[in-house]
């Protein structure tokens, strides 16, 4: 039965790729957006934000009634 050895290899084949593969299996990308939405973090709602100008698109949107904080304080 040729196709129950090709199975059997394909699953030695599909292990090995998951136990050692590399490294953590996070993009790049992934990593590089992590690292832009840590810049800022709305001190409400603790959530991350690349930019000072989003943090003000952010607050107006979703705190309209606080005070927008000044960009020192981050």
């Amino acid at each position: 039965m040729v196709r129950g050895h090709a199975k059997a290899e394909a699953k030695e084949a599909a292990a090995k790729r998951a136990a050692g593969g590399k490294g953590s299996g996070k993009s790049q990308l992934g990593e590089a957006r992590e690292t832009a939405l840590r810049q800022f973090k709305c001190q409400k709602c603790m959530i991350g934000i690349p930019s000072y100008k989003s943090l003000i698109l952010h607050w107006e949107s979703k705190h309209p009634k606080d005070p927008i904080p000044p960009e020192s304080s981050f």
